[in-house]
């Protein structure tokens, strides 16, 4: 088995490309934002393709942070579905938990949010990120605080009765798992992966600098043999552990 890259620490990245990197050490301490260290210097954009080349024949780790019920991802891992599947098996499971005047909202704010668009940007995608930047910038605190994810309370924001119900299924958990760079889609990056990389090298070598991280998703479930570990997160949300 090929061993797992960390984009967040830099480990699997072949010491080859860091020296590269090296080169152009007093470049990153100087500056804040990667961004303009790639427009000038070709060098560190050709390392950013190689890194994100090589990411792509290999294992990566990636974070998906949700609120969830831990048993079912203990034995079914994360499942690959539709908007409308997660909805329904929610109304199976959990629907006795809501009055029929809170149902019937939540059934008018589904339907009015869930077009075509909508259905076609989130059905069939389990995303993620590559770095856990989203605990410190704010970014992961949404999805540990409401059950169900995006394709449930996204709509249903501003109806506090229902977000406190949906705030007290399950735990907030972020889950540790083994994506292939060629099946996992980066969103608005070209080379995700080796950007990623870079942005982390930058950070190590300049704490201030901006740390870039790439949404992205997976269109394929990630099994339970894929699944590195499941992170209880602690004090988040009314029915953590």
């Amino acid at each position: 088995m090929n061993k797992t890259i960390h984009l967040d620490t830099l480990e699997g990245i072949p010491g080859k490309y860091l020296k590269k990197l090296q080169r152009y050490r007093e470049a990153f301490k100087s500056n804040l934002y990667l961004d303009g260290l790639l427009d000038e210097e070709q060098d560190i954009r050709d390392t950013v393709m190689e890194i994100d080349g090589y990411c792509m024949d290999h294992y990566i780790k990636g974070y998906h942070y949700t609120r969830a019920i831990v048993d079912d991802i203990r034995t079914q891992g994360l499942l690959c579905r539709s908007g409308e599947e997660i909805r329904a098996r929610f109304t199976a499971n959990h629907g006795t938990l809501f009055t029929e005047q809170e149902w019937g909202t939540i059934q008018k704010c589904w339907k009015q949010y869930f077009d075509t668009q909508q259905q076609s940007s989130r059905d069939q995608r389990i995303f993620f990120n590559a770095t856990t930047t989203a605990l410190d910038n704010g970014g992961a605190e949404p999805l540990f605080d409401h059950f169900g994810g995006e394709q449930i309370h996204m709509p249903l924001n501003g109806h506090d009765g229902i977000m406190r119900k949906l705030s007290q299924i399950g735990m907030a958990v972020t889950v540790v798992f083994r994506f292939r760079g060629t099946q996992a889609t980066g969103i608005g990056k070209l080379n995700p992966w080796g950007h990623t990389a870079v942005s982390t090298y930058h950070r190590m070598i300049n704490p201030e600098a901006y740390i870039h991280d790439v949404d992205a998703y997976v269109s394929e479930a990630v099994t339970p043999d894929r699944i590195i570990e499941i992170r209880l997160m602690q004090g988040i949300g009314p029915a953590s552990v």
